[in-house]
């Protein structure tokens, strides 16, 4: 049996949109924590690339959320933040919308019959 991971509840600053795009989904599905932990895990947080807003990197401006986050994430995003030289919530933020915006790409190309094999026609 493994040990459960330790977790602490984290306040985070959602950009808007992604916060709407994450409660959306999120809708009778489950944790908000959940969908965003499953979003990092898919996210090399070495090279996602930043947010910018305009063309310059922006501050998040938005509520606080309040999240549980796993302490070895949490060590992860902060480790990658200082080195990066960013805040942990635009680090946190750019990776989920480079996660958000290649699951949307793959059901989209899936949506439109891309990679489905279609019958020959006599």
């Amino acid at each position: 049996m493994s040990k459960p991971r330790s977790s602490r509840p984290v306040g985070v600053r959602l950009l808007h949109t992604v916060d709407a795009y994450l409660r959306k989904k999120q809708r009778g599905k489950g944790d908000l924590s959940k969908l965003i932990m499953e979003a990092l895990s898919r996210t090399d947080l070495r090279v996602v690339p930043l947010i910018t807003i305009h063309g310059r990197r922006q501050p998040t401006v938005a509520k606080v959320t309040q999240i549980v986050m796993p302490n070895d994430i949490r060590q992860l995003i902060e480790h990658w933040s200082e080195n990066r030289r960013c805040s942990m919530n635009e680090l946190l933020n750019s990776a989920l919308v480079g996660s958000l915006l290649k699951s949307r790409r793959k059901r989209m190309g899936n949506d439109r019959g891309e990679g489905r094999r279609r019958p020959s026609t006599p």
